[in-house]
């Protein structure tokens, strides 16, 4: 039996970002939500579980309200976990989360899609992404649309729009604020502001790419932002007009996307998501289903978790 791994907790001034990302880029589950320019820019003052010389990292995405420090899923970051260089066993990972330390009186986070089923007593949710891998030529991957995708494709293109990658990050965030965002309470003006930073991190350091989509008469109608990291792009965030819903524009922009880049070492990875109309969308490029856990732990006094409860009910009917 091979030797059991030290893992020691760090608060964020004690850990080395160069070996925390040094494990990330050569992690096999490694991926963008997971480097520390990233987890800087979402969750602020994050800390750490680390194994042995950073052979093994978990992020602890910490807050605190009321006077008790949890760990939240941050926004804009669909998984996290646990990251390590060589195979996750089903030990490993239980071992990490027992290692969560014990003044985390709640947790509500998502693991990434190589975990496991874990021991113990967790309670696991399950949560759906829609992947595509971009290796095959283009013309193979268009055999996997499905007919309606197709024919969305087919009708944006005779409507006149056009494709830019010179678009700036601010009138993205615009267009979802003038749209959709005026119809959820899901992101705040602080996650706004996360957002851009987290955009302009990604263009500097060549790891982001934004698209914008122009109707014949050159206003913008709809945009979306990609990152990669180790071999696989996420569909981050995009943006709709009601004239962009009309001209089919995020199927034009999408199938753009993945003329772009097909035939590269790359998989692209739809972010989702649980929710049917937008599954099927993602599915309709012939991007395949995969499963991931979100791992929930209440330790909370109990008056305090009555509150949680109350509060989580009214936040999701969007009141």
């Amino acid at each position: 039996m091979g030797r059991m791994m030290q893992i020691t907790y760090l608060q964020n001034s004690d850990i080395d970002k160069e070996k925390w990302d040094a494990c990330i880029r050569n992690a096999p589950n490694g991926n963008v939500y997971a480097y520390s320019w990233y987890l800087d820019t979402v969750s602020a003052g994050w800390d750490a579980l680390v194994g042995d010389d950073y052979d093994a990292v978990f992020p602890l995405t910490k807050r605190k309200k009321w006077g008790v420090q949890y760990l939240c899923q941050p926004p804009f970051s669909q998984q996290l976990g646990l990251f390590a260089k060589s195979f996750i066993s089903s030990e490993l990972q239980d071992l990490f989360i027992t290692r969560i330390p014990a003044h985390f009186r709640l947790i509500e986070i998502n693991l990434n899609k190589y975990h496991k089923q874990l021991q113990g007593n967790n309670t696991l949710m399950t949560s759906d992404t829609y992947e595509l891998d971009l290796i095959y030529p283009y013309e193979e991957l268009r055999k996997l649309y499905v007919e309606n995708t197709s024919r969305n494709i087919k009708k944006s293109a005779a409507k006149g729009i056009y494709v830019s990658p010179h678009l700036r990050p601010e009138f993205m965030i615009e267009l979802f604020k003038n749209n959709r965002g005026k119809h959820i309470n899901t992101l705040s003006e602080k996650d706004y502001k996360m957002l851009l930073q987290l955009i302009y991190k990604s263009l500097n350091n060549k790891t982001g790419e934004i698209l914008g989509v122009f109707d014949e008469h050159n206003e913008l109608c709809a945009a979306a932002f990609f990152v990669q990291a180790n071999g696989k792009v996420v569909f981050l965030f995009s943006a709709l007009s009601p004239v962009g819903r009309e001209c089919s524009a995020m199927f034009f922009l999408i199938d753009h996307f993945i003329r772009s880049h097909a035939g590269k070492p790359l998989v692209l990875d739809f972010e989702g998501s649980n929710n049917p109309e937008l599954a099927r969308f993602y599915a309709g490029f012939g991007a395949k289903k995969n499963r991931y856990f979100q791992l929930h732990q209440n330790n909370l006094p109990y008056f305090v978790k009555q509150i949680h409860s109350l509060y989580k009910i009214i936040k999701s009917r969007n009141f």
